[in-house]
């Protein structure tokens, strides 16, 4: 993929640090946690993501807190199944969810994302999962890619960035947790940006040499209808470069 054919239609720079020598960025790890939201009428108590790319092998260590009382994943046809069993959780409550990959795995493609009762179908969710990209110059990539989850209409993505200067833990990667809470977030969107199916958005974030990038973002309906938070931690290693004597650390938004 060439990000210089990428149409611009609404770039934002910040200035977030500088390098005090020029150095290349690597991911090396994904950390990713989820807060699904109850948007139905009725009580929950199973979540079920189906994934593509991935197998239960992939997955280093899941989210789990001792209140769930159990989690299970396989695989079938249709692709790699995890199902979270927790207490009820009731309408309009936030469940939170996680998993860390193993070093070098790819994102999953999601194919389904549903919450049910006693395993009946309660709603399914549009459940767009995003992914890191590195490169030897520097830049890091986030990418929110649409998926068959996701209504033809689209849904409403709102984003927000930060680095952190430690590793964020999995059990820590929450939206009210004080790491996450003390990071100096970046509100990317003015507006909520449009995702379909089948398109993506895009956001650079130049390295500062801090060893962690965190996204979050927040998925809706265009009535406001909340589907879910998701935060996502790129775990980055650096080596020396030659092309930059310095760099300075920024974030830009580009939606395509």
């Amino acid at each position: 993929m060439t990000f210089r054919s990428i149409m611009i239609l609404c770039a934002t720079v910040v200035t977030l640090g500088l390098l005090s020598s020029a150095q290349a960025a690597c991911i090396w790890g994904e950390l990713a946690n989820f807060d699904v939201h109850n948007f139905t009428n009725q009580p929950v108590n199973d979540f079920m993501l189906t994934l593509q790319g991935i197998s239960c092998d992939d997955i280093e260590s899941f989210y789990f807190p001792e209140m769930y009382d159990s989690i299970r994943c396989w695989e079938d046809a249709s692709g790699t199944n995890i199902k979270w069993y927790f207490p009820p959780a009731q309408p309009s409550s936030m469940i939170h969810f996680g998993v860390r990959l193993r070093a070098g795995v790819p994102a999953p493609i999601v194919v389904f994302a549903a919450l049910t009762f006693d395993c009946n179908p309660v709603a399914t969710i549009p459940f767009p999962w995003q992914r890191w990209e590195g490169t030897v110059e520097c830049p890091i990539w986030d990418i929110i890619p649409g998926n068959e989850t996701v209504p033809p209409q689209g849904v409403v993505v709102w984003r927000q960035a930060a680095f952190s200067p430690v590793e964020i833990p999995l059990e820590n990667l929450t939206v009210d947790d004080p790491m996450v809470e003390g990071l100096d977030w970046f509100f990317i969107d003015d507006t909520g940006q449009v995702l379909y199916p089948d398109g993506e958005i895009a956001l650079e974030m130049q390295t500062t040499g801090d060893p962690a990038a965190v996204v979050m973002y927040r998925v809706e309906d265009f009535d406001g209808t909340l589907y879910m938070v998701f935060l996502s931690e790129a775990l980055i290693s650096y080596g020396p470069s030659s092309t930059e004597e310095s760099t300075w650390g920024r974030i830009k938004a580009l939606y395509r």
